[in-house]
């Protein structure tokens, strides 16, 4: 059986160099198509000796990652439409497609134009007598996913660019630092009060910058300071000790005042790229302002947040009712620009299904976006760093909050999230094997022969202990809006498949056990 495996898996190498060799492959031809099959049979012989995996409940796909890592015919399941999508960027698409091209100059150019051609590194020219003829692209998958998502970025940059100004040097912002403000409950005070928890910007041993309050009568101000604060915390556990008549307001009614739309938002700080570390500064009048000036984003997802999942989604008794509810009307902006500009690549040199896999991780990377985007999340002083509101598996209530800059080009910028998607591609495409991936129920047998699994290996779903489905929907609303018209039976409305979730999360380990040993048993 090894000297079987050892020439099925040389076969696979003959056939991957055979059919990557050949210049243009992207054109169907008869001697790409024979290549093309040649390798599918080649794969298909080597797994026919190999175990059969199904994770029923695979989510972000680990277990059937592995199995194919091992040479397993591997496949994933899940019903929720989010993890659906990821585990075809992670453990179908990567495998399939990430793989080397080489086009002829005219090709290039008619794919992607002269200034790509004019970028591409003279390690990939492929020269013959002395003229560049070819380019050779290590990873096609990579480079499509980052010349079209980089696309999509300038297309946002040139529309809505100027709501993120550069200062006089040209230096564009990395995040612009906000604050809630509430209304100190003494009624003979009454004072807008920033709802700041700690006043440090960076907080390091080697480096520490505060905002020093400066008060004057009920008007509150800032200073940034570099060294140790000193000022006393007005925050504690969420309710409010006024720095101005020392009065105690009760987090029940600062919860009553964002219910309510009674209080405020400041922007107090940017954040901004330094030589050597980040600098920190006090916003212009012109950055005050620019927020002002952006209405709000028309038909925009209505979908609520479950009011009743107060455990895990904390912010919803603060006001914040829609998903939507969670950015900046700029926030907003931003994720709805890319979204409408996603291109289409149906018109390209593009099979369907590559087509597909293009526009899916180009809304993968629209929601890595938008969740380092919201208004719920936060900045770590000890890192520098800007954290997306899942670091818990829950969603908090955030008093204060950084807005990213998305064409910054640094930490929590557009690019930062594209850099981790293509490392990805790239860090999985030496596999030959993909997993099938299904959006379906792990209850319907018909997907399966009888008898025709090796294994059926999962980690079941937590019950209650974390809210994936709650959770999800977070990404599902833009999902839905990017790729609702390519997937409309995996995308459904909201509240439908929510509700779908919950009742398959909900699930007893009793009953999921049984449900295993019979799938066992049938195959």
């Amino acid at each position: 059986m090894l000297a079987d495996f050892d020439a099925h898996h040389k076969a696979i190498k003959d056939d991957e160099a055979n059919l990557y060799s050949l210049p243009d492959r992207h054109i169907s031809r008869p001697e790409v198509v024979a290549a093309e099959e040649n390798l599918h049979l080649a794969i298909e012989a080597f797994l026919e000796h190999m175990p059969r995996v199904f994770d029923p409940f695979a989510g972000g796909g680990a277990i059937p990652l592995e199995a194919a890592r091992l040479g397993c015919r591997s496949f994933g399941n899940d019903i929720n439409p989010v993890a659906h999508i990821i585990q075809k960027g992670s453990l179908e698409f990567p495998q399939k497609y990430g793989k080397p091209i080489t086009y002829s100059k005219a090709e290039f150019i008619a794919l992607y134009g002269e200034d790509a051609l004019a970028k591409i590194p003279n390690e990939q020219r492929v020269f013959s007598n002395a003229d560049w003829v070819a380019v050779k692209i290590p990873n096609r998958l990579s480079f499509d996913v980052e010349f079209y998502a980089k696309k999509l970025l300038a297309m946002a940059e040139a529309e809505i660019g100027h709501l993120y100004p550069a200062d006089e040097n040209g230096r564009k912002p990395i995040a612009y630092y906000w604050v809630h403000t509430g209304k100190c409950s003494n009624p003979s005070c009454r004072a807008d009060i920033p709802l700041l928890p700690q006043f440090y910007m960076v907080n390091t041993d080697v480096k520490k910058v505060f905002l020093q309050p400066v008060i004057i009568g009920k008007e509150i101000t800032f200073e940034i300071q570099n060294g140790v604060s000193k000022s006393a915390t007005w925050i504690k556990r969420k309710n409010l000790v006024c720095p101005v008549c020392d009065s105690l307001t009760k987090v029940g009614e600062l919860k009553r005042q964002f219910v309510l739309k009674e209080t405020g938002l400041r922007m107090i700080a940017v954040i901004e790229p330094g030589t050597q570390s980040k600098g920190y500064r006090l916003p212009t009048e012109k950055e005050k302002m620019i927020p002002s000036t952006i209405e709000i984003v028309p038909n925009l997802p209505l979908t609520r947040l479950p009011a009743g999942n107060k455990r895990d989604l904390h912010c919803t008794g603060w006001g914040i009712d829609k998903w939507t509810d969670i950015f900046l009307p700029r926030q907003l902006l931003a994720i709805t620009t890319l979204i409408k500009n996603i291109p289409s690549v149906d018109h390209l040199a593009f099979d369907k299904e590559y087509a597909f896999a293009i526009s899916s991780y180009l809304s993968i990377f629209v929601d890595r976006i938008a969740i380092a985007n919201t208004r719920l999340g936060r900045w770590h002083n000890r890192r520098e760093t800007l954290e997306n509101p899942f670091s818990k598996q829950a969603i908090p209530m955030m008093f204060d909050f950084p807005e990213s800059n998305m064409f910054s080009g640094s930490a929590g910028s557009a690019e930062n999230q594209l850099d981790w998607i293509t490392r990805y591609i790239e860090s999985e495409c030496v596999s030959q094997f993909s997993t099938e991936t299904r959006n379906a129920s792990s209850t319907d047998r018909s997907q399966f022969l009888p008898k025709s699994l090796t294994a059926v290996i999962t980690d079941p779903p937590y019950y209650d202990a974390i809210a994936y489905a709650d959770l999800s929907d977070f990404f599902y609303v833009w999902l839905k809006l990017s790729l609702g018209k390519i997937l409309p039976n995996s995308l459904q409305p909201m509240g439908h498949q929510s509700q779908m979730n919950a009742r398959l999360l909900s699930t007893t380990t009793t009953t999921m056990r049984k449900m295993q040993k019979s799938t066992l048993k049938e195959n």
